[in-house]
């Protein structure tokens, strides 16, 4: 009978949110499974150290968790760099998930990052071949497609949301939060949520235009919540949408506790997300409005793979809805989607364990 897996997440910084808040969050949720599992980063004497736990733990897979710029200056690994990643990972086999391949590898790009970009790909190909990895994932199509054009096969795995289930308690926190913002009351607006960063191509004034216009033929209003960092594009964006379309009811809440970041998300009718249709699969704030349950309209449609290769669709979802051309969306089917919050977090996990085999004692 195969034994339970042994495996040691690896990441440039375990303090940084992102990739770490994945690595934690998905090793918590294979360990609740009967898997053993270690989270470890680059710090002290590394690589020493992290083979030093691995041995004491008898762990048998490594899984590197990787993005170019957590690992090299420039995001360009050296070859020390790679050196010391082979070191770290000698003995084991290895799991690599590519959070980030390499930049300047969508149309319109400047020659800067095409440059820069041609360095990292180079680099991380090196990196394949030092570890010859057992496993390869990602997670979205393009990268997969990418990935697929050097040689390389791998699997996708969505990331998950990183916000808790709700409790009731959440909610009714949420509904408080809501009336003390004027966002309440026995008539209260339906609420359009952007959570997290905001990039600077965004631009969602035609959707919103649309969804407000739908709900006053219905004799109802609404408002944009926005929630978390939003980056240093957040606040010129924002005020962007607020001058194209005048009266908008928008309400900043900042960085609030995850427990009624998640209450407030299951009390909106859908989420706005600004990373573009074709890598929305790397997106954490698509992946926490799906788990909360909402409809997701992605209003960008603009990166397009350089050269002549189709760039892939994102994996179907039947709550993700490309909203780049509004005036044609079926608002009240897009509504009418939502869901009760569920968390994908176990499904991910159940992936890694379908996907990495076991070993036997």
């Amino acid at each position: 009978m195969p034994a339970p897996l042994r495996i040691a997440f690896l990441c440039a910084r375990l303090d940084s949110g992102g990739v770490a808040d994945y690595a934690l969050t998905v090793g918590e949720a294979l360990s609740a499974r009967g898997a053993t599992v270690l989270t470890l980063d680059r710090s002290g004497a590394f690589p020493s150290e992290a083979l030093a736990a691995c041995d004491r733990a008898r762990i048998d897979w490594i899984g590197l968790h990787f993005v170019s710029y957590g690992w090299a200056r420039h995001g360009i690994l050296r070859r020390h760099d790679i050196e010391q990643l082979r070191a770290a990972c000698a003995g084991r086999r290895v799991a690599l998930y590519l959070h980030e391949l390499w930049i300047g590898a969508a149309a319109g790009e400047p020659l800067k990052h095409r440059l820069i970009g041609a360095l990292q790909r180079r680099a991380l190909l090196r990196l394949v071949a030092a570890l010859r990895p057992a496993v390869v994932l990602t997670s979205n199509p393009v990268y997969q497609a990418l990935l697929a054009r050097d040689g390389i096969t791998s699997s996708v795995i969505p990331l998950p949301g990183n916000l808790p289930a709700p409790s009731d308690a959440d909610r009714r926190e949420a509904r408080a939060w809501l009336a003390a913002h004027d966002l309440g009351g026995p008539n209260p607006p339906d609420l359009a949520a952007v959570f997290g960063t905001i990039h600077p191509e965004w631009d969602a004034a035609g959707a919103v235009a649309g969804w407000l216009a739908h709900l006053a033929r219905a004799g109802r209003s609404g408002a944009v919540l926005t929630l978390g960092r939003h980056g240093p594009s957040g606040r010129p964006r924002l005020d962007a949408l607020r001058e194209k379309i005048p009266g908008l009811r928008l309400v900043s809440a900042g960085e609030l506790p995850a427990a009624l970041l998640a209450g407030l998300l299951a009390e909106c009718a859908f989420g706005l997300a600004t990373s573009p249709w074709a890598l929305i699969g790397k997106s954490g704030t698509a992946a926490a409005f799906l788990d909360a349950g909402l409809p997701v309209l992605v209003t960008r449609d603009d990166w397009r793979l350089r050269g002549h290769t189709p760039t892939p669709p994102p994996v179907p979802h039947p709550r993700l809805w490309k909203g780049s051309e509004p005036s044609s969306l079926d608002w009240s089917a897009f509504l009418a989607s939502r869901t009760t919050p569920a968390p994908s977090l176990p499904a991910v996990a159940d992936t890694w364990l379908r996907l990495i085999p076991t070993v036997s004692p």
